[in-house]
């Protein structure tokens, strides 16, 4: 597990089924290392999909080292609070699905985080795709990415 700190953003992105924008979030986190950024973005993204009542949810993430220990029996002594409370998530009635997406297919989530860097420490909530992000979001729908 790569523990190297470094200043990390995250962002997400909630769709519906037919990939159209429900929400977007991201986050300046500070000074941490990117396992916990990634994981950071599972949790934000898992607490605002329960919050909206979604009750099927694909969590896709392009880190699989991320996806391996969320999917683990055990929970590590690095980050075990936030491991903790996405497993928690995922027992909750609902079905969660966790897969792997490539970065390419992750860009307007990544957008996202790119946002957070330029504001202070703290949560962003979008309900309408930023302009930051409207050229990566046409290109994924039309599926140039």
């Amino acid at each position: 597990m790569d523990s190297t700190w470094i200043w990390v953003a995250q962002g997400g992105l909630i769709r519906n089924q037919h990939r159209m924008w429900i929400v977007g979030f991201s986050r300046n986190i500070g000074y941490y290392s990117f396992l916990y950024a990634e994981l950071w973005g599972a949790l934000e993204g898992l607490q605002l999909a329960w919050g909206l009542g979604l009750k099927r949810v694909i969590l896709k993430m392009d880190s699989t080292e991320v996806i391996q220990v969320i999917q683990a029996n055990v929970v590590g002594q690095h980050f075990s609070a936030v491991i903790q409370d996405i497993k928690n998530l995922l027992q909750f009635s609902w079905i969660v699905k966790v897969t792997h997406t490539f970065r390419k297919g992750n860009i307007v989530t990544n957008g996202l985080a790119l946002v957070a860097f330029s504001r202070p420490l703290s949560r962003y909530i979008f309900m309408q795709p930023l302009d930051e992000v409207l050229l990566l979001l046409h290109d994924d729908y039309s599926g140039m990415t």
